[in-house]
């Protein structure tokens, strides 16, 4: 299916706004051979950055809070949507608002195993960060796409992906949140010191990992300290995993998506300190797996005009 639209993530600039892809030779030589984007888990991206998929410290504030009195008005206010019907002990609620967002916080890190990330750089022109930081200073190409090509691209693909900009903000400061309205939102905001990368991330959900399913035996669902009727009408249904099944599960490095490189890609950039027979073995690989292409030298190491 097509590149899915979704509230919660930010388009390109533009549709035709060029998205780069910096890899290493491997990297390059794995997607042409398997006609197919690598999707990395969201739990081994943030082996390089804990603070991938997780919540501010502003989501953290309840953690000071002792008793009714200590709660924000605005906070305090909202109490009795935690009573069920015929409650009216606000300490109760209290209580439920305090598992909540402790419930919050962990959903965050269990869900980091379902999601699976892509990520490429939005740049009308290359960049020299970009080069050093996601491939060898001399061993380094960039495939450069657009979201509009990015859509047609991964038309036939199976599973559902999103694409979105990502949202950077100071965490440290006590007016960055993010609210917990969407289970998207955490995976599409990083600290403000990663601006410089200007993210735009393709995102597949694995709903497997954080939902299963259930048959029904003898006309009813069972499961944890649930008995519900089977009025489906198919005698299966879907609901969510807890937080400790979904913590017990082994995590994948990742999914692999097929797509049409013919569509994805518009140009291939070799690194600017490139000997020749890395550029040739860039043009051979690209060519044999039937990719025409423009294959360009970086121009980030041209001489000035004298």
């Amino acid at each position: 299916m097509p590149l899915l639209p979704h509230k919660e993530f930010a388009p390109a600039v533009t549709p035709d706004a060029a998205l780069w892809r910096y890899l290493s030779l491997p990297k390059f030589l794995s997607l042409l051979q398997q006609q197919a984007l690598f999707f990395s888990s969201l739990e081994f991206l943030a082996r390089s950055d804990p603070f991938e998929g997780t919540l501010p410290p502003t989501r953290f504030a309840h953690r000071a809070w002792r008793s009714l009195e200590q709660l924000p008005p605005e906070v305090r206010s909202k109490l009795p949507g935690y009573l069920k019907r015929g409650e009216t002990d606000l300490s109760i609620a209290f209580t439920r608002l305090l598992d909540l967002h402790e419930l919050r916080i962990r959903q965050a890190y269990a869900y980091r195993r379902s999601f699976f990330l892509n990520c490429w750089h939005q740049n009308e022109h290359e960049s020299a960060a970009m080069w050093s930081l996601y491939s060898r200073a001399n061993e380094g190409i960039a495939i450069v796409s657009s979201e509009a090509r990015i859509r047609v691209a991964l038309g036939a693909t199976p599973i559902e992906v999103y694409g979105g900009c990502v949202q950077y903000g100071d965490y440290g400061s006590g007016e960055f949140t993010i609210d917990d309205g969407n289970a998207f939102r955490p995976v599409l905001c990083k600290r403000q010191s990663f601006a410089h990368e200007r993210e735009y991330r393709l995102v597949h959900w694995d709903t497997s990992v954080t939902h299963k399913k259930i048959n029904a035996m003898n006309g009813v669902f069972t499961w944890e300290d649930h008995i519900v009727p089977d009025v489906s009408g198919s005698g299966q249904i879907t609901v969510g995993r807890s937080e400790i099944e979904i913590e017990a599960l082994k995590p994948s490095s990742g999914v692999v998506v097929p797509c049409r490189l013919s569509e994805l890609i518009a140009r291939v950039v070799v690194s600017p300190l490139a000997e020749d027979w890395f550029f040739n073995v860039v043009m051979a690989a690209t060519t044999a797996h039937g990719i025409t292409v423009p294959i360009e030298r970086s121009k980030l190491a041209d001489e000035p005009l004298r």
